[in-house]
């Protein structure tokens, strides 16, 4: 998802202009969020489109952001999302799954391919959040926002930030 969201910021493709995504993952993340792929990339609701990478990857793709509360409202019955998760590929890469089983990393590559043939790659070898690539303070800040919102009111989602800022 990472590496869909930076070729979203780095390039803008409008799902419109995508002909084709291509996930290359290791196998336990295929197995995990890959399959059955059919069913993945038509989630039926919200706990099975958190573990669908093409909802995801679509979802990165055409909104630029991921979140909890992306998933909210009519986004799982969205035709322009579903029409580009129909257009996401993943495959098992015997190259990142050597990597993954040396490093211990969790590498993935994303490659969309554009009507007009142009072609982008991004590759993540750890995911944001992961120690090897941390959030920065700002972006947990925001993320914490963003998850406490489905839970508590915005005074005290501030006040609980504030109390985890002093420890």
């Amino acid at each position: 998802i990472d590496a869909a969201l930076a070729i979203h910021q780095e390039h803008g493709c409008a799902p419109d202009e995508i002909d084709r995504v291509e996930v290359h993952v290791v196998e336990s993340a295929y197995a995990q969020v890959c399959n059955p792929l059919e069913e993945k990339r038509r989630p039926r609701n919200q706990v099975m489109a958190q573990f669908s990478l093409p909802f995801f990857v679509a979802l990165a793709l055409s909104q630029g952001e991921v979140s909890l509360t992306a998933l909210e409202g009519d986004v799982l019955e969205d035709p322009k999302i579903l029409e580009l998760a129909g257009k996401v590929h993943p495959h098992i890469d015997a190259t990142l799954e050597r990597e993954h089983q040396q490093a211990h990393s969790w590498p993935a590559e994303v490659i969309v391919v554009t009507h007009d043939a142009k072609t982008y790659r991004k590759k993540v070898t750890y995911a944001r959040g992961m120690p090897e690539n941390p959030l920065q303070p700002t972006d947990a800040e925001r993320k914490f926002r963003l998850c406490a919102q489905l839970a508590l009111p915005p005074a005290k989602a501030e006040s609980l930030l504030k109390l985890v800022a002093n420890l």
